[in-house]
């Protein structure tokens, strides 16, 4: 009897994985163990998974030109789209408005983290699901 069992999620289309089991993921999808694709290492004992990492690779869809944004980890203790509903934002800020030693590069990525937000990323794993947004658990 197994007492732990690794986190999974599903894969993309046409991703090439190690390790699959079949699931109900939709077409061309499979059932993967988190622990087999990369993580990128946060601060504070933090991970990001990298289908989260490649979102934040992203810039923002509609930018104000001149204006350089930094991704950003981001507690919402209330959705502005769902009253009631709490939980993680990936969301982007103007560089200019944030403290610069607030801003960590993860692989090549700066990633603004505040300090309100930090002891609440401590050891966890961020990662992206396609129905809830960003998810985390501990690590």
């Amino acid at each position: 009897m197994r007492l732990f069992a690794p986190p999974r999620r599903c894969s993309e289309p046409g991703e090439s994985v190690a390790v699959a089991v079949p699931a109900s993921c939709g077409p061309g999808r499979w059932l993967v163990d988190a622990a087999t694709h990369p993580m990128h290492q946060l601060p504070f004992g933090a991970q990001m998974t990298e289908k989260l990492f490649r979102l934040a690779q992203k810039q923002p869809g509609l930018p104000m030109q001149g204006t350089d944004f930094l991704p950003s980890i981001v507690w919402a203790p209330q959705s502005m789209a769902v009253p009631g509903k709490v939980g993680w934002l990936l969301s982007w800020i103007p560089r200019s408005h944030g403290e610069p030693e607030r801003v960590f590069t993860v692989d090549g990525v700066s990633i603004y983290i505040s300090s309100d937000v930090e002891p609440l990323v401590r050891v966890q794993v961020f990662d992206w699901d396609d129905n809830r947004g960003v998810v985390s658990h501990a690590a």
